[in-house]
């Protein structure tokens, strides 16, 4: 994987993710925890994990010391 050149491509990068967790492992993704990202909070993102019931779990506002849960 490549780092995201912009914001916009998370969707498509976390699809691929998802799709290489599943093929790797044989298990669904359940749940993934972000910081309140832009990219993670567009209505195409929610509605993609809200239709597969993926849980999307975001660290507490101004809380640093949650950075490497996240990262």
């Amino acid at each position: 994987m490549e780092l995201l050149a912009n914001k916009s491509e998370a969707l498509q990068y976390f699809k691929i993710f998802k799709a290489a967790t599943k093929l790797e492992s044989e298990r669904h993704l359940k749940a993934f925890m972000s910081d309140h990202g832009g990219e993670f909070n567009s209505g195409v993102f929610v509605s993609f994990c809200a239709d597969l019931g993926i849980k999307h779990n975001t660290t507490m506002a101004y809380t640093p010391q949650q950075n490497g849960v996240v990262e």
